[in-house]
């Protein structure tokens, strides 16, 4: 005699399955043995678009929408992996160099039929709070001789209305987004980290590529202000790259670290502009 089925259990795995396929920085999909979806969530269809500009939908060959042979080879790899019968956790740092890379953990393993055999692969990812994504106009930065303070040069474009490349921290993809929007429009470049550690690396990366930090306060792994201090501390020009510090908290822009402005959040785009703009004139 079968069991009944409780509709209230019912109802509630509908619910966390809802959760599961529509929720934010997560992925899940499947592929059969010849690495075609099966199926995916929402997650991942808007990852593969971000990652490498693509589209898919039921039946896409997975591979085929990855431009880099070294990395199209790893993934493959991986899933010959869990095709064999292997279940193992993911690191993983995918993506364009050209659009966006996002580094990744997770799992992946086989799928198997009522009688046990292997019918294909299922994966998870979750992001793991690194970004780096550059965005530029359509026309290159305007190179621009770069003015000294006590012998240390100091990367800001001394002409209202210059091009700037800016490096932007924060952790929340709307205000990313809308940040992006409002520096690219107005000619800058931009390169958006999501948390204070990944600027820092990405600024040590190389000091001289920046005329501006925007650093959001409160970050994953260090707070924005952990950020500043640590490119500070690096000497040279991270003593003196114009910082703007950005929260939504008023009280975090009653205590600024020296040399920082602050930008309070929600901002529209002239406001950013204007902060850009202040911080770079701070130092004249």
């Amino acid at each position: 005699m079968s069991t009944p089925i409780d509709p209230v259990l019912t109802a509630a795995a509908a619910a966390q399955l809802r959760l599961v396929r529509e929720a934010q920085g997560v992925q899940l999909f499947s592929l059969d043995r010849e690495l075609r979806y099966t199926s995916f969530n929402a997650g991942h269809a808007r990852a593969v678009g971000r990652l490498w500009g693509g589209s898919i939908e039921l039946g896409v060959f997975l591979l085929e929408l990855i431009p880099s042979g070294e990395e199209r080879g790893r993934l493959r790899r991986g899933l010959e992996r869990a095709l064999s019968g292997e279940e193992f956790d993911l690191v993983e740092e995918l993506g364009d160099h050209g659009l966006e890379r996002r580094a990744y953990e997770g799992r992946c393993g086989p799928t198997r039929g009522e009688d046990g055999a292997i019918e294909g692969v299922s994966v998870y990812l979750r992001e793991r709070g690194f970004l780096v994504v550059e965005r530029r106009p359509d026309d290159d930065r305007i190179a621009l001789p770069a003015p000294t303070r006590s012998g240390v040069p100091v990367p800001i474009a001394e002409e209202r209305g210059a091009r700037l490349r800016i490096l932007v921290s924060e952790d929340e993809q709307t205000v990313r987004d809308q940040v992006e929007r409002g520096l690219v429009a107005a000619g800058h470049r931009v390169v958006l980290t999501c948390d204070g550690r990944a600027a820092v690396d990405r600024f040590l990366a190389d000091p001289e590529g920046f005329d501006l930090l925007l650093l959001d306060v409160t970050t994953p792994a260090i707070s924005g202000v952990e950020a500043m201090g640590e490119v500070r501390a690096s000497g040279g020009v991270g003593a003196c790259v114009p910082v703007v510090l950005m929260s939504a908290n008023p009280s975090d822009g009653v205590f600024l670290p020296t040399g920082a402005s602050f930008l309070p959040k929600p901002f529209d785009p002239g406001t950013l502009l204007d902060a850009v703009r202040g911080a770079l004139e701070a130092l004249r």
